[in-house]
């Protein structure tokens, strides 16, 4: 009886039932299928994304590279370690060999469209070969009529006599000049000998190679971000590649080009006179290097120390700050007009962009707080000297971001504690804050880890907040004291992406792999700690 009073009751309230029950079933299932399908193809668009975005990224980390040295490694050594002078042009060589009969003037046919009276030109080997060279002699000097290879590295060391060569040959000491072109072929003939590379220098030898080629208004440049007698050798080493040795990339092939058509490249490369491998722009190198204004030998250490620097500070200030706050909000605040207040604007503070909170920085931290963020309140600069955009600056400045976030998510997992845990604690006892700190808090940590991680990824992924308070677009200084100057990963990418050069896009997108393992390894530790506190709790 009860079934049928149910049925009759469900037909009087207007219940379908047969063919119209049979059609209602088919219109929800139609609905779930569609719903179903609709959200089956977002998640396939939003892995199609996300793949294509690591193709994209992966696609121009590797690839061939065509480059060409100014001067090569074993060139560099030899300049260094011997009596040669060295021209950067051909009308300084030629003063070289004016009246002096001993003297030779090593140099690239292209150098010598025309012989200048009173000098001769001597082939040094096969002319018709890729790195043939030419030397000019004085018409005195008639005994060098050819000169090979052989001959010519042992005009090398210093003291060298034309004796050495040929006993005939008068025991007149030689006078080597080495004219440096452009297309990088004498470079390219040293490279090829058994001479020493800049591996085998030391740092007062790169000190001096430095000296030798740079102006002295650039060595000064240097000295004021740190005395160059003081730089390490690592340094100092990278200064000589970028600025002696001068590398310039001539193009470069992302990995499915280079896969596709590798002898088109290499063929292009040697027209070019230059040099093509199969490069990867995310070595370790690439880690420990300082930024550079050349992409090959750029690296991204600086900024990924900065990152480190002051994401290390966001979490310090925003994290416990946050927590605290939504214990306090959620379990010891009064539940009034004032509290809905507050809660309300903490909810709003949450969707304000990130700029905003950038122009917030600006005015209290790097302004108002110059004295404490620059660190002369404690001695570590002059107040002339003091300026607020500082790594403590960045990071208050993130934590501001991320705080409302924190709270927000805090709030959430003890608001899911159930009551009843409240109760039996108060039952046998517990003061409030023996109840919060002993059951509650316990049984919300892994909730409040989660929303901390998905802060924190959010922190270290902004370029906004730093650029308004003047974070570095290019530094090549580390970050040593909160106190410091710095630069971070994102706008070391933006500032890569934004230069013309496609060579930059290239280094830009290894560090982007870089910032992808960094949030990785961040949220894995985060994870870690979560599933930890979880267990302790079972």
């Amino acid at each position: 009886m009860g079934v049928f009073a149910d049925k009759a009751t469900a037909g009087a309230a207007g219940w379908p039932e047969g063919a119209e029950e049979a059609s209602h079933t088919r219109r929800r299932r139609s609905r779930g299928w569609a719903w179903r399908v609709a959200i089956r193809c977002s998640t396939v668009f939003g892995l199609l994304v996300l793949t294509t975005l690591l193709y994209n990224v992966v696609n121009s980390t590797w690839g061939y590279v065509v480059v060409r040295d100014q001067l090569s490694d074993q060139l560099i050594v030899l300049l260094e370690r011997s009596h040669i002078t060295h021209a950067e042009r051909r009308v300084d060589a030629l003063k070289e060999v004016a009246g002096n009969p001993n003297a030779v003037v090593v140099l690239t046919p292209n150098l010598v469209p025309a012989v200048p009276d009173g000098y001769r030109t001597v082939p040094i080997g096969d002319q018709h070969a890729k790195l043939a060279l030419i030397a000019l002699v004085s018409e005195d000097n008639e005994f060098l009529l050819e000169l090979d290879e052989t001959l010519l590295l042992k005009l090398l060391p210093e003291g060298s006599r034309w004796s050495d060569l040929v006993s005939s040959w008068p025991a007149e000491s030689v006078s080597l000049v080495l004219v440096v072109d452009e297309d990088g072929i004498l470079s390219r003939w040293a490279a090829r000998q058994d001479l020493p590379t800049l591996d085998s220098l030391g740092a007062a030898e790169l000190l001096s190679v430095l000296e030798t080629h740079l102006s002295a208004g650039l060595i000064r440049r240097y000295g004021r971000d740190e005395p160059m007698a003081e730089r390490s050798r690592a340094n100092l080493l990278s200064l000589v590649e970028e600025r002696v040795k001068e590398p310039e990339v001539l193009a470069t092939f992302n990995l499915r080009e280079s896969l596709v058509q590798p002898a088109e490249i290499k063929a292009f490369a040697d027209v070019e006179g230059a040099v093509a491998s199969f490069h990867s722009w995310l070595t370790p190198g690439f880690l420990v290097r300082p930024q550079s204004a050349n992409a090959a030998i750029s690296g991204i250490r600086t900024a990924l120390l900065g990152s480190l620097w002051v994401i290390a500070i966001t979490i310090c200030f925003s994290v416990p700050l946050g927590i605290g706050a939504a214990i306090y909000l959620e379990e010891f605040s009064t539940r009034n007009w004032f509290g809905r207040i507050v809660e309300t604007n903490i909810n709003n503070l949450a969707g304000v962009p990130s700029i905003i909170y950038g122009m917030l920085g600006l005015v209290i931290f790097v302004r108002a707080l110059t004295q404490i963020t620059s660190g002369s309140l404690f001695g570590t600069v002059s107040a002339d000297e003091a300026s607020g955009r500082t790594i403590l600056s960045a990071g208050l400045t993130l934590g501001l971001l991320i705080l409302p976030v924190i709270i927000i998510n805090g709030q959430e997992a003890i608001r899911a504690v159930p009551d009843s845990l409240r109760e039996a604690a108060y039952g046998v006892g517990c003061t409030r804050w023996q109840c919060v700190r002993w059951h509650v808090l316990p049984m919300a940590v892994p909730a409040i880890l989660t929303g901390a991680i998905l802060a924190v990824s959010r922190a270290l992924g902004e370029t906004a907040p730093l650029v308004v308070i003047g974070a570095a677009t290019f530094i090549s200084v580390d970050p040593t004291s909160p106190f410091a100057k710095f630069t971070v990963l994102p706008i070391q990418i933006y500032q890569w992406t934004a230069r013309p050069q496609a060579e930059f896009r290239n280094i830009a997108a290894a560090a982007i792999l870089v910032l992808l393992a960094l949030l990785l390894v961040t949220n894995a530790t985060a994870v870690l700690l979560r599933n930890r506190a979880e267990s302790q709790r079972m």
